[in-house]
């Protein structure tokens, strides 16, 4: 019954949203490979939380890591590239749930460019997706950065750590809200899933998500794992709006 419904929810978008690239209207994908090539990666030179000048690779300076508790967040793409916007509002707000493999790729690329692949498998590092709340989950069918973190882990043989943080309480959409009420919206917000706790002291975690804007959210999911002895935790997004 759900595929039923869930396949005649897709064709009715394919007919509203036309399977097309993004970018030059290509037809039968969202994002063609020249279009793909074409995106212009950061090259990453202040802290990704406060903007500071001299932290190059994603490195959170000393202030943003003892607020945030993250060691390193690394954005693959400017929010400013409005090939960008359109993948990340197309893939959360119009449902588009095969984008997810295009836009892992720009992430996967930008991993590539800053020689960070060979890095995140020696450590190892588990990688965790941010989680939403059950009513968002419904709302939205589908969690855009499990489907990313799925991608990712996929293409670079990570070991995936589904559910390992869960989302406690249902908040209001952090992209309404500005910086004081991100901050107290999200506070507290997330809780390891007692049933299905791995070891976490001294190990390493790389979080997922699509967009940061202050940190709010993968701060506070880092503050769950560093006061259970987590020995580093890094971010991977999309961009930062």
């Amino acid at each position: 019954m759900y595929y039923c419904i869930e396949k005649l929810l897709t064709t009715l978008l394919n007919l509203i949203f036309p399977i097309q690239c993004l970018n030059c209207g290509k037809e039968d994908l969202w994002l063609c490979k020249k279009c793909l090539s074409s995106i212009q990666l950061n090259e990453q030179k202040t802290c990704p939380i406060c903007n500071t000048i001299g932290y190059n690779n994603g490195s959170v300076c000393p202030i943003c890591q003892k607020t945030f508790c993250l060691d390193k967040v690394f954005i693959a793409a400017p929010y400013e590239n409005e090939l960008i916007q359109k993948l990340i509002k197309t893939f959360k707000y119009n449902f588009v749930k095969d984008l997810a493999k295009p836009i892992a790729e720009i992430m996967i690329n930008y991993l590539k460019k800053m020689f960070l692949i060979n890095k995140l498998s020696y450590y190892p590092i588990n990688v965790i997706s941010s989680p939403l709340s059950k009513k968002r989950l419904h709302w939205r069918g589908f969690n855009q950065s499990e489907l990313l973190a799925q991608e990712v882990v996929l293409k670079l043989n990570l070991n995936y750590q589904p559910n390992l943080i869960i989302k406690k309480k249902n908040t209001k959409e952090q992209a309404e809200l500005n910086r004081k009420d991100r901050l107290n919206n999200i506070k507290n917000a997330f809780i390891l899933y007692k049933k299905n706790q791995p070891e976490i002291s001294g190990q390493s975690f790389l979080l997922i998500d699509d967009v940061i804007t202050t940190g709010a959210t993968l701060g506070e999911m880092a503050k769950v794992l560093k006061s259970n002895g987590a020995k580093e935790v890094w971010a991977l997004v999309v961009a930062k709006n």
